[in-house]
């Protein structure tokens, strides 16, 4: 029973970062998206682009890679118990805003 967890971890593993491939969105793009979300919403005076990382979703969510461009500090967010600290920009080019609670790291 043990050989075959360790099979299914492996298998599972190696399933997640089989696609080696290069982004469909580039770095430039995803910011280009971040910076064009900043203005719309008229944020572009209060804050700038801390870093930009590329991230794996969940192996579960099948969500695959995805763009994070963290804000300089974290803002409002639309529920008053969450702040916003950046967007998510998928490989689609589409964007989410990131929501988290204030007091969890």
């Amino acid at each position: 029973m043990k050989h075959i967890a360790a099979l299914l971890a492996l298998l599972f593993a190696a399933t997640a970062f089989a696609d080696n491939a290069a982004p469909a969105v580039t770095a430039h793009q995803a910011l280009d998206a971040a910076e064009k979300n900043m203005n719309e919403r008229g944020l572009g005076s209060q804050l700038y682009i801390e870093s930009v990382t590329l991230k794996r979703d969940a192996m579960f969510s099948g969500g695959g890679n995805y763009w994070f461009i963290k804000w300089s500090h974290p803002i409002p967010a639309t529920d008053p118990n969450k702040v916003e600290i950046g967007i998510k920009v998928r490989m689609d080019g589409t964007t989410t805003r990131l929501v988290k609670n204030p007091h969890e790291p």
